[in-house]
């Protein structure tokens, strides 16, 4: 037993494994951090992506709305006789 606990190489071991478990530890709290971190940008990714789709959605309503406006110069135009750029 003593024989042990004056063995160099199983002092270092014992040093190593220490250094090791706090290393370890260390490493879990850092990955708890980044994952905190990384928390608020994909929200505010899902949010953004969100934005986008209304964003589309509007983009569709007003191509519809530009081509009813068209259709009704274009009647206009052909009612009255008037140039197309001229119904306006």
């Amino acid at each position: 037993m003593t024989q042990d606990a004056d063995n160099p190489i199983l002092k270092s071991l014992h040093q190593i494994e220490g250094k090791l478990d706090l290393a370890v530890k260390d490493f879990a709290d850092l990955k708890a951090r980044v994952a905190e971190i990384g928390a608020p940008s994909t929200q505010a990714e899902i949010l953004l992506a969100g934005t986008n789709s209304r964003l589309d959605l509007v983009d569709e309503r007003l191509a519809r709305i530009a081509d009813k406006l068209d259709l009704i110069r274009r009647d206009l135009a052909a009612q009255t006789g008037a140039p197309l750029e001229a119904c306006k």
